[in-house]
């Protein structure tokens, strides 16, 4: 899947943009403040429906304007079929339309626009909670099983319902039962898929790792978020004093997390900080690389200030790697020069400056 042509208007300071992408390389390069992280933040709206910079939307409309508007047309690699997506925000609402059509679920647009983002914070998904890993494997999951959507949003009802009894601490067992059993019955399903997904991902990881960085021997653990040996069912059942007491269900995939170890020891206390970029690179290129083969198609990545990240070398090695795989990639640099783009067929490459974007020929 690439993004032929992106129009914006009103965001941020970008006034107008109207320009036609490569289905490889994109770079955006100009001084700090000019523009070019807005450029991947219209990316990233068209596809999440939200920012990667801030949770209030209406920060984002150009000063004095009352609304922002982001148009794309996307190309399926294996088709060709083109889509087009629309999106606007005002009164304080996200309005979106594919081919012409409102779209309600901003999961269609996730599906449409598979798309990952790497940036100087990226680092976070291995210093920061469980969360943040958690959100990394379901994007992959479900980028190979849509159906896991479904099983996230029903296991997530069920227990909003059982923790809201924990809550008003309501001991009536018989009232959990059908909660518990939806509970399980969820559970298991986004456990399964989870794992399968995890032993192959770990083989991906091995690979990108030894095009990266020297690192060995590396390890990842999956925790389930319960313990494995107990049915789920009585999980619940010996953890219920517990889980009244704290007023929420404590275990389940809802706690799940991956570990990544180098000798035994966290990669976050054994890694360097450079070592720990080359890492996280890894994670990204590992996820590409399984949803490329999976889904027989390419997804998008966004990279703000490559350069930052990486050495000469491992910019290089990073590029390629994405670029071999088929994934359209957007870059943001402030200097041009520190990025070796003569061995990539397929670039194009944008100045930014004050919002107004050129492409260079």
């Amino acid at each position: 899947m690439a993004i032929n042509r992106l129009l914006i208007n009103n965001l941020r300071n970008i006034d107008s943009v109207d320009i036609t992408l490569s289905p490889g390389i994109n770079v955006f390069y100009g001084d700090n403040g000019s523009g070019k992280t807005s450029v991947l933040e219209a990316i990233y709206l068209l596809a999440r429906a939200r920012s990667f910079r801030t949770q209030k939307q209406k920060v984002i409309i150009a000063n004095n304007k009352r609304s922002f508007q982001i148009f794309c047309t996307v190309e399926n690699n294996n088709t060709h079929h083109e889509k087009k997506i629309g999106m606007e925000f005002i009164n304080n609402k996200i309005k979106i339309h594919l081919s012409g059509q409102p779209l309600k679920k901003s999961s269609d647009l996730t599906k449409l626009l598979p798309l990952l983002l790497i940036t100087p914070d990226s680092k976070n998904l291995i210093f920061q909670g469980p969360s943040l890993r958690r959100k990394f494997l379901d994007w992959g999951v479900f980028h190979v099983e849509h159906s896991f959507l479904e099983y996230s949003v029903r296991y997530q009802r069920a227990l909003k319902q059982r923790n809201s009894l924990l809550k008003q601490k309501i001991s009536e067992k018989q009232l959990y039962n059908f909660w518990d059993q939806e509970l399980k019955q969820f559970a298991l399903k986004i456990h399964s898929l989870r794992e399968e997904y995890v032993s192959y991902f770990f083989e991906r990881l091995v690979f990108y790792l030894n095009e990266l960085v020297n690192i060995k021997p590396i390890s990842m653990e999956y925790l389930a978020g319960w313990p494995l040996e107990l049915e789920y069912n009585l999980m619940l059942t010996k953890t219920y004093n517990k889980d009244i007491k704290l007023g929420f269900t404590e275990k389940g995939p809802h706690r799940s997390d991956l570990l990544f170890k180098v000798e035994g020891q966290l990669v976050q206390e054994k890694l360097s900080g450079g070592q720990l970029k080359l890492f996280t690179c890894a994670l990204y290129l590992a996820q590409c690389a399984l949803f490329s083969e999976k889904s027989k198609s390419s997804n998008i990545i966004l990279i703000d200030d490559l350069p930052a990240e990486l050495d000469e070398k491992h910019r290089y090695t990073l590029l390629k790697s994405l670029y071999s795989l088929g994934t359209q990639i957007f870059v943001t640099t402030t200097n041009l020069a520190m990025l070796e783009l003569k061995q990539f067929k397929n670039t194009r490459l944008f100045h930014v400056e004050h919002g107004k974007v050129r492409e260079m020929v």
